[in-house]
């Protein structure tokens, strides 16, 4: 089990903001945390990366507490996309992709020429190697989002946390990222938490997600046990409809349409 939350209350100061959750991920597993704004999504991420420790319960990786590792250690499990990001030098798209290394080098290494193949691998892989000496910041937000995916992919952790990974995305973007996600979950193997605002990303492309309502409860599940009508008015304080679209293949896609008043 890579990652398992054992009645886990997340919160600052001994004060408890959301929880208690508990739920488990392994390899291939893709869950998705959605919620309103406010309700503590921000703490639960906090707690697992280790800038928050539990007010309750515990986070364990691969049958570990999350304390008992050290950064070093936890860089080599666990791997963060952030939001939209713009670097504090003139990085190229090739050089951000290339530090995804770093967690397994020592103190003094630097990047050798088999980091520099596994990274122009990554971006081939993820079709930007067309991209590797643009400017990572002069990139358009796609662009830069599949470039932080390439990095934690040259990262190599078990765990990737992706926070709202589709954020300001145009819609074309959006599918992209969301295909390269359901690729790292079934082609290697990876574990993926992810939050988003959007319910049909979780219909998309998770097994499982969670759903944060505004009283600190956290319900955990299958998707479909979870994003009900019932629960996703409960959440957001608007009533919703969930319908089902078809594929190519005639497999139907559940997918939710807010009911405008």
């Amino acid at each position: 089990m890579i990652l398992d939350l054992q009645n886990a209350e997340c919160g600052y100061k001994g004060q408890t903001v959301i929880g208690p959750v508990s739920f488990k991920m392994d390899e291939g597993d893709i869950v998705c945390l959605l919620g309103p704004n406010g309700v503590g999504k921000t703490t639960l991420f906090k707690t697992i990366l280790g800038f928050l420790s539990p007010v309750k319960g515990d986070v364990l990786l691969n049958g570990k507490s999350r304390s008992s590792y050290s950064r070093k250690q936890f860089a080599r499990l666990v791997s963060f996309v952030p939001q939209l990001a713009q670097t504090p030098f003139d990085y190229t798209v090739f050089d951000v992709v290339l530090t995804g290394c770093m967690s397994h080098l020592g103190l003094l290494q630097t990047p050798g020429s088999e980091d520099y193949e596994r990274a122009y691998q990554m971006i081939e892989e993820l079709g930007i190697g067309h991209l590797a000496e643009k400017k990572f910041n002069e990139a358009s937000g796609g662009e830069r989002q599949m470039t932080l995916i390439a990095r934690a992919l040259m990262q190599d952790a078990d765990l990737i946390i992706m926070d709202e990974p589709t954020a300001a995305l145009d819609f074309g973007n959006q599918v992209q990222v969301l295909n390269c996600i359901k690729r790292m979950a079934q082609d290697n193997s990876k574990c993926i938490f992810m939050t988003t605002h959007n319910p049909d990303h979780a219909f998309l492309v998770c097994n499982r997600t969670l759903l944060a309502l505004p009283n600190k409860e956290i319900i955990a599940g299958e998707v479909s046990y979870v994003l009900t009508e019932q629960n996703l008015e409960k959440a957001y304080q608007t009533p919703v409809k969930i319908t089902e679209a078809f594929d190519n293949n005639g497999d139907a896609i559940k997918t939710c349409v807010p009911l405008l008043q």
